[in-house]
């Protein structure tokens, strides 16, 4: 890490008051929750929404014409 990144780090006052060992601990479970959940989320497969597929598959059906069918 470059030196005045950590200059200015060491420089700003700590205005947070310390953390009690159960707000550490809930603090903890909160990210790992979070962690979890963005997981599952990426890891799940999503089709894509109507509005971004439904043009493709008009244009495979209607490759001679731009308009939607009737």
């Amino acid at each position: 890490m470059p030196e005045h990144v950590l200059d200015a780090a060491e420089q700003e006052p700590d205005t947070d008051p310390p953390r009690t060992v159960a707000q550490w601990r809930e603090l903890i479970m909160e990210l790992v929750t979070e962690d979890r959940a963005l997981e599952r989320a990426l890891s799940t497969p999503t089709p894509p929404p109507a509005s971004v597929a439904e043009p493709q598959w008009r244009h495979a059906v209607n490759s001679d014409s731009d308009q939607p069918p009737p």
